[in-house]
């Protein structure tokens, strides 16, 4: 499905999701079909950013008393090195 064309897909909804939709494709001169693709392409990035920052996250919370101490240290010579450039 990657050549570019649409697929027609028929989908239920709640009649006030359908009220907001029309209102946005009012107000944009556009279709209902690009509204729900705006959002659902919208809503795709907040998941894949919300699972990046989870991601990352989840890499520091598992970081070992050791490895934290290494960061900090590595932290104080950035911001020493920093302040001597400006």
């Amino acid at each position: 499905m990657k050549d570019g064309r649409k697929v027609k897909v028929c989908i239920s909804l709640s009649p006030d999701v359908i009220v907001r939709i029309d209102e946005r494709a009012k107000a944009a001169n556009a279709s209902r079909s690009a509204i729900v693709e705006e959002l659902l392409r919208e809503g795709e990035l907040r998941v894949r950013e919300h699972e990046l920052v989870a991601g990352v996250e989840a890499y520091y919370a598992g970081r070992s008393p050791a490895e934290r101490s290494e960061d900090a240290a590595l932290g104080s010579t950035a911001r020493t090195l920093d302040l001597a450039e400006d």
